[in-house]
């Protein structure tokens, strides 16, 4: 097999002729070929023709299998519907195979390379693309009770599987209910062991199943606007913001305008904190301004308290400093009345910033943030307050302080599950920065290319990257700012990433004696800067 990253560039190379597919695309079939340079060519044309799995390549992967004896053609249809990789005993009560005809079925199969048997003694297909081919195979209704005999086994067996197994198979045998339980189960799995992404993709997947389940809340144990909130702060975790707006849009269009003033003023203050991540600071005034008119500020609640606390950050982020001021010192009171650490952390951070003073005394007093907002368990506020004080400290001057909090904040991050929230996201910028002015190249390539795949919001941390390769003359720069170029043109509202791109390009029409190209993107990023900002 060729290595992902040599299959990747064969794919884009393959791609470019038919006018190219999107990174994910290449991603996709790079993960779906294993390696296979044959694969990875057919994958590509069918992409490009608008189809999944090419039948010319289904029919020469199925060949193999219908020279198979009929028991190891059985093994391999249960096989397929059960995953990539199987256990013997599921495939014994799936099957319905006497035990001489499974194991002549089993020995068929990897004596004719269909399946081979991992180190674990669980059995799998030799390439995703086999499986594939036979799931595509099976007529519906087998396909449908095939699922459904193995969901039934991975409910009856103790250990045999995960809820978001179980949530897979139910949802392919139409057992939608039951679907929509074990997403949920498999969504507060995830939340436990600090999986954001995988809980995300389980909480959408109930969102789904959600208008076909006649029973969905009293299932799910809480509201769909609940369930929305929930899912959109799983986006957040995860670096998609955009997609956050949307599902915080959903939950006020399921509230109505005859909600729960309470509920509908969370949402609002929410989307709020969203819409500032994505640089459209009006928008997110205005629905911190419709936050604070659902509830009034005596007495204090949970819901005017956050309002006031976003209202004050979007105050502040349009110069508005007075009023600003005045929203955050309404928070931090109500805060501390109702013992609500997470909030007092972030109206604190707000507030040292609007009063400011030297950048190490406005340090020193978000160590108390600090600790509340770690007493709080709430990781969004505590990625805040620790990205505050290494950026104070990185504005002081203080380069290695900077990379020691950073460090140690991001190992935090990762510890709870938000290494791409935003707040993670600009600590590793941060921390590739402050690697590049100190002079530690290696170090801050390292950082910036620490993950392949980052979600498109964290996409100014690989394009910091740029600094060192054009600073070494590096031919890779060229390659990487192609790609960060792309993608600013599509998020033309990610700032940071159109920085690191027009530096880039400044940097190298100027090594290049370019310098009226230089000045003339240097002068169109100030516009875009000036109107987005």
């Amino acid at each position: 097999p060729l290595p992902d990253a040599d299959l990747g560039r064969l794919v884009r190379d393959l791609a470019a002729a038919g006018g190219g597919v999107p990174p994910r695309d290449v991603d996709d079939v790079v993960a779906r070929a294993e390696g296979n340079a044959f694969y990875a060519e057919e994958l590509v044309t069918a992409r490009l023709q608008g189809e999944e799995l090419p039948v010319a390549l289904a029919d020469v992967l199925l060949a193999r299998v219908e020279q198979a004896p009929a028991a190891a053609q059985r093994v391999l249809r249960v096989a397929a519907v059960a995953g990539r990789q199987v256990r013997h005993e599921l495939l014994a009560a799936v099957s319905g195979l006497p035990v001489d005809e499974l194991e002549t079925g089993l020995a068929g199969a990897v004596h004719g390379h269909l399946l081979v048997v991992s180190d674990d003694g669980r059995y799998r297909f030799r390439h995703a693309l086999l499986r594939e081919a036979v799931l595509a195979d099976l007529l519906p209704g087998e396909r449908v009770r095939l699922h459904g005999a193995v969901a039934a086994h991975l409910a009856a067996t103790p250990g045999a599987g995960t809820a978001a197994e179980r949530a897979h198979h139910l949802r392919e045998s139409n057992d939608l209910a039951g679907a929509l339980s074990a997403s949920l189960e498999a969504a507060e799995e995830a939340r436990r062991v600090g999986a954001p992404a995988e809980q995300l993709q389980q909480l959408e997947a109930a969102l789904a199943l959600w208008p076909a389940v006649p029973d969905a809340q009293e299932r799910a144990g809480r509201t769909q606007a609940d369930l929305l909130l929930d899912t959109a702060a799983a986006a957040r975790r995860v670096g998609e913001p955009q997609r956050a707006v949307a599902l915080l849009r959903a939950a006020l269009d399921v509230l109505g305008p005859d909600g729960d003033p309470a509920d509908r003023a969370r949402v609002h203050y929410t989307l709020a904190q969203v819409l500032a991540r994505i640089e459209d600071q009006s928008a997110a005034l205005a629905e911190s301004t419709a936050a604070m008119a659902l509830v009034p500020a005596d007495p204090p609640t949970p819901a005017r308290t956050w309002a006031a606390a976003t209202h004050a950050r979007a105050l502040y982020t349009l110069d508005r400093l007075d009023e600003a001021t005045v929203a955050a010192e309404e928070a931090l009171a109500a805060a501390d009345a109702l013992g609500l650490d997470s909030a007092w952390a972030d109206t604190a951070v707000s507030l040292a910033l609007m009063r400011g003073g030297g950048e190490l005394e406005v340090a020193a007093r978000v160590e108390e943030a600090l600790e509340r907002a770690r007493r709080s368990g709430d990781p969004e506020v505590e990625m805040r307050v620790l990205f505050t004080v290494a950026a104070l400290v990185y504005e002081a001057g203080d380069l290695a302080g900077t990379i020691r909090r950073a460090e140690v904040a991001l190992d935090r991050a990762c510890e709870v599950g938000a290494e791409w929230s935003f707040y993670a996201a600009e600590l590793r910028h941060l921390l590739v920065i402050a690697r590049y002015v100190a002079g530690d190249w290696d170090a801050s390539l390292a950082a910036a290319d620490r993950l392949a795949r980052v979600p498109d919001m964290a996409a100014h941390v690989r394009a910091a990257g740029l600094l060192v390769l054009v600073g070494r003359g590096d031919p890779a720069a060229g390659e990487r700012l192609d790609w960060a170029r792309g993608l600013a043109a599509r998020l033309d509202a990610h700032v940071l990433l159109t920085l690191a791109t027009a530096a880039a390009e400044i940097d190298l029409a100027a090594w290049a004696g370019g310098a009226a190209t230089a000045v003339r993107r240097a002068r169109e990023t100030c516009a875009r800067l000036l109107e987005a900002w």
